[in-house]
């Protein structure tokens, strides 16, 4: 594992995946469901795995976070570290969003 920065990025594309298979809605649904978000950043993908699919940075958002290069199976992956990642919008002003829950 290479450790890494991205300091005030803008993302151009924020994509959200299930990563279990789909709940139905006695049993809790998706709402909470773990999902794998990724975010392209200078045609890069950085991904985290968290809470729901509630986006934590619109495109165009200034993004800061450390992340985590790993090499397997040919390919070089970036996974954030979640305890890392801000965002500043359009305004210039800090926001949180998302499900920052464990």
């Amino acid at each position: 594992m290479t450790p890494g920065r991205i300091d005030g990025k803008v993302v151009s594309d924020y994509k959200v995946f299930l990563h279990e298979p789909s709940r139905p809605p006695g049993r809790g649904g998706n709402t909470t469901a773990p999902h794998r978000h990724v975010l392209t950043i200078d045609g890069n993908d950085y991904s985290f795995f968290a809470r729901g699919a509630q986006k934590w940075a619109f495109e165009h958002d200034l993004v800061s976070f450390t992340f985590d290069s790993v090499e397997k199976g040919g390919e070089t992956y970036f996974n954030i570290e979640t305890a890392s990642f801000t965002a500043v919008d359009g305004k210039g002003h800090p926001v949180i969003r998302g499900n920052r829950t464990l």
